[in-house]
């Protein structure tokens, strides 16, 4: 089985880290995807898919916990062979 990690460091604070990543439609500004979207239009929050994108991939993501401002965790569950993909915990 095969691994994937990521790790990034930044200088700002984690009040500012948060506010990002609490508006999935600014990712594609400072991040690496093309496009990310939460389906339907609606505020990210429990049970909401995010769309990503960034050819050849396009990954689905559903938010499985959410507290604004402090963690969320999601799970991928399309758009890549990976199975089990979870994530979540603090910002």
């Amino acid at each position: 089985m095969g691994t994937i990690e990521a790790v990034a460091t930044t200088s700002s604070s984690p009040a500012a880290v948060r506010a990002l990543l609490a508006d999935a439609s600014t990712w594609a500004r400072w991040g690496s995807w093309s496009k990310v979207e939460v389906e339907g239009g609606g505020p990210q929050g429990p049970d909401a898919v995010r769309l990503l994108a960034k050819a050849p991939f396009r990954l689905h993501e559903r938010i499985t916990g959410w507290v604004p401002g402090e963690w969320m965790a999601y799970e991928l569950f399309a758009g890549m062979r990976v199975r089990g993909h979870r994530s979540g915990g603090h910002a």
